[in-house]
């Protein structure tokens, strides 16, 4: 939505992917959001990237289209030899930065220097996941950061009750996932991810969706946030002890590349774009 201003001027229509920074923050700013609910509007068609926006797109008509993940560009799975295990998403407050660093911390706790904990030095927490015994890596390249994802031997995914396209890249790769999933974003029919904990994380913990008003997520308590890291952390533990099965990582990957693979989201997007050119001839 945030390009709509480089390009709106264009005299033919336009297809709207919205994502998740545009739909909960952008939109809800006083600068930005005129522009972000203009492009909305002004749009042929809107679509938006993860089920959790759909209180966000106040549009008719409007569809999920999965973040689309070109399945066959990820590099195969080969986990370091020391375990290892990555934190694929920024460390910002809006990735759950309190949780993820109770994550940290309770890992730390148990495994010490055994297991290599990884993530990328990015969002304004990274100080202090470096405290809580993080291994920063400066940002990489697209094709340097999947590989990174290949060496895992587990990813945490943002606790947000989502998955952002990072967590699916793990997937895709093969690599197991942990992150709770919130049961009121998937109980419409959204395909839910093979991750671990899944759903049943999520409602034990009883992930709060965001208000639609603010785009704000009601905070945890410091109690909540230390009992779900320590959920997390548990499943993780658990995750390297048992040996990952080759059906398993199979199903990973033919799970993102059945829903999110480019081939479905560019046959969907053949058809709409026929529909609105058969539209305005019509």
């Amino acid at each position: 939505a945030s390009v709509e201003r480089h390009t709106g001027w264009l005299p033919r229509p336009y297809v709207l992917h919205l994502h998740g920074t545009d739909a909960r923050t952008h939109q809800y700013d006083p600068r930005l959001g005129p522009q972000v609910r203009r492009a909305i509007d002004r749009a042929a068609a809107v679509l938006y990237s993860t089920p959790d926006l759909a209180p966000h797109v106040r549009r008719d008509g409007a569809e999920l289209l999965p973040s689309p993940i070109d399945t066959a560009a990820l590099p195969p799975w080969g986990p370091a030899v020391r375990p290892r295990v990555v934190f694929p998403s920024r460390w910002s407050a809006v990735k759950g930065l309190d949780v993820q660093l109770a994550v940290v911390r309770h890992l730390r706790d148990w495994c010490g220097q055994d297991v290599d904990l990884v993530g990328i030095n990015w969002g304004e927490g990274a100080p202090a996941a470096r405290t809580a015994g993080v291994r920063l890596v400066e940002r990489l390249p697209h094709v340097g950061f999947q590989q990174l994802l290949s060496t895992a031997h587990v990813a945490v995914g943002q606790p947000t009750g989502m998955l952002a396209v990072s967590e699916l890249e793990a997937l895709g790769i093969g690599v197991p996932v942990v992150a709770p999933l919130n049961p009121v974003w998937y109980n419409d029919g959204a395909p839910v991810p093979p991750v671990a904990g899944g759903l049943a994380l999520g409602e034990a913990h009883a992930l709060p969706p965001q208000d639609r008003e603010t785009s704000r997520t009601p905070p945890l308590s410091p109690h909540e946030v230390d009992e779900l890291g320590s959920s997390i952390g548990e499943i993780v533990l658990r995750t390297l002890e048992v040996p990952a099965l080759a059906e398993e990582v199979k199903t990973r990957r033919l799970w993102v590349a059945s829903e999110h693979g480019v081939e479905r989201a560019v046959d969907r997007l053949v058809q709409l774009y026929e529909r609105i050119m058969d539209s305005r001839r019509h």
